[in-house]
């Protein structure tokens, strides 16, 4: 994981950890965007994996993604499966490592 995720990832984990409490995750990086954006994949231990966008709330709001997502429903989009704008955290499901 690159030094600059370490702070983000240990955010992340953290955050995670509340949203799955029973659950055992191991935290990977997964990709980062222009912005502030910070994608993380969590691979719990039944086999089940999302993914955790961490937008810290300083620098920008995950609320117009939220109503973005929402537009987009009925498309191949990853799904909200858990959000905390305060915090500046959304999990998504997980599409896998292939690019569309």
């Amino acid at each position: 994981m690159p030094g600059y995720c370490y702070a983000t990832a240990n955010r992340t984990e953290n955050w995670l950890q509340t949203v799955y409490p029973e659950r055992d995750f191991d935290l990977s990086f997964a990709a980062a965007d222009a912005d502030f954006r910070r994608y993380f994949r969590a691979a719990f231990s039944d086999g089940g994996s999302v993914v955790c966008m961490d937008a810290p709330p300083d620098k920008m709001s995950v609320a117009p993604y939220l109503k973005v997502q929402k537009l987009f429903d009925m498309v191949n989009v990853p799904q909200v499966l858990h959000a905390d704008t305060d915090l500046g955290f959304v999990v998504l499901n997980d599409l896998g490592n292939t690019t569309f």
